[in-house]
């Protein structure tokens, strides 16, 4: 079983998005680890509005940085395997 630690609370696309491009057939997505960046929110959420995909006070990040997050866990995950 691998973990795989997202930092911030992701929307689910993200989690089911690392465990699908995982190449282990058990992979967990864990969130909210490595500290609290806020809401990582997908495309569609933010042209939808609503609180979670509004761009935090505190925390500075563009839409794509979930899918940066995906792409560098998924690169980590392929360094273990």
């Amino acid at each position: 079983v691998l973990l795989q630690m997202l930092p911030g609370e992701v929307f689910a696309y993200f989690g089911l998005e690392t465990k699908k491009r995982s190449n282990h057939k058990y992979t967990i997505a864990c969130e909210l680890s490595n500290q609290n960046v806020g809401y990582i929110y997908t495309k569609e959420a933010e042209q939808q509005g609503g609180y979670e995909a509004t761009p935090s006070t505190y925390i500075i990040m563009n839409s794509d940085a979930g899918y940066q997050i995906v792409d560098a866990a998924i690169e980590n995950l392929g360094k273990l395997c």
